[in-house]
């Protein structure tokens, strides 16, 4: 589905996921990640296109796969390219996605994301010092999102600071991450989370009350990430109901970047 324009925003990135049915994504703009896992999660990440395909309508279908012996895989997908917001600008990474909709008990373990990790990550600064916003993360088959920005304090730890929002599992929604660089000081910059144009959290400059700690989060380039783990801390693992297949996984009809004008 072609990414909307956004007025007063120019888009420079999309993935608008057009391909025959069963195709694989396009390598050019995706890294398929395989591993190593973290959070104990479970799940093996593949290059398979049982796990991430296009739908051949435009778009792309996440499928977490469990086999005959019990053992999960699924799909992790990084854009090879990072994106930044540009002082006394705006920038958005958002993307309009379903998940499935088999029982909630039916998708115990079950973790889909939409989320950034910040791109000196790929130059061997750790996590969270690199940074990340968890735009969409829901688990369980909950219908709650939490939104979450994780980064290292002055006390070496991660605050985690997190909004959460109810949503329809039944429907597409729009999820996106706001960057707010307009004000001169980091006071009143500000990141914002929204469903479907509505904001449902923020932290601003004054509340991370940091200058090097928001420039960690707010100031330097991010890249976007597609995913379902199986498993990990957060969830907890899959029982003997989960069940894998198209409605425990998500559809994601384009994800965009956009920068504005002014």
């Amino acid at each position: 589905m072609p990414a909307p324009n956004i007025p007063g925003y120019a888009l420079v990135w999309s993935d608008e996921f057009d391909g025959p049915a069963g195709a694989a994504v396009d390598a050019s703009k995706w890294n398929s990640k395989t591993g190593p896992n973290s959070n104990h999660e479970i799940q093996q990440y593949t290059t398979s296109t049982a796990n991430a395909q296009l739908s051949g309508n435009g778009q792309l279908f996440i499928i977490p796969i469990k086999d005959g012996s019990g053992h999960w895989t699924s799909a992790r997908l990084e854009s090879r390219y990072s994106f930044n917001c540009d002082r006394g600008h705006q920038m958005i990474f958002q993307a309009e996605i379903r998940l499935g909709n088999n029982p909630t008990a039916q998708q115990q373990g079950l973790w889909p994301a939409f989320w950034t990790l910040g791109a000196a990550v790929r130059s061997g600064i750790g996590w969270p010092k690199c940074g990340e916003w968890d735009i969409l993360e829901v688990i369980n088959g909950s219908s709650t999102n939490q939104g979450t920005l994780h980064y290292l304090n002055s006390s070496n730890v991660d605050p985690g600071p997190g909004g959460r929002v109810n949503f329809s599992r039944n429907d597409y929604h729009t999820w996106a991450l706001k960057v707010d660089l307009t004000a001169g000081t980091i006071q009143g910059q500000k990141l914002t989370w929204l469903l479907d144009g509505n904001p449902f959290f923020e932290v601003t400059g004054a509340t991370v009350n940091n200058g090097e700690q928001w420039d960690d989060v707010a100031h330097k380039a991010f890249f976007p990430i597609l995913n379902l783990a199986v498993g990990g801390d957060y969830p907890g693992q899959p029982n003997g109901q989960t069940v894998g297949g198209f409605e425990s996984g998500m559809q994601v009809k384009y994800v965009g970047i956009y920068k504005s004008n002014t």
